[in-house]
């Protein structure tokens, strides 16, 4: 409705995916569960805002999935990073 009476540009969905992001960033720790920690449902929060600009932007080019890569690979090294050694390996 507010697109409607301000022209023909669509501008509420930019504002809408970083609210979104933000919202659910703030929502990780509390809706991770199990294997699905903190990081992980940052990075897909993330994954998801990416995707939908990439949407929005959309020229034929899925270049979103560039810095999902990133990200995902930042956030699995970190998990690899903090894991501890079994009793096998200690020795």
């Amino acid at each position: 409705m507010i697109d409607l009476s301000t022209g023909d540009d669509l501008w509420v969905p930019w504002p809408a995916i970083g609210i979104a992001m933000a919202f659910g960033l703030e929502m990780a720790p509390r809706l991770a569960r199990g294997w699905l920690n903190t990081q992980l449902m940052r990075c897909l929060v993330v994954a998801l805002g990416l995707l939908a600009i990439n949407a929005l932007t959309w020229s034929g080019y899925l270049w979103a999935l560039w810095p999902i890569g990133g990200v995902t690979f930042v956030v699995l090294l970190g998990a690899l990073s903090r894991r501890r050694p079994s009793a096998t390996e200690a020795r």
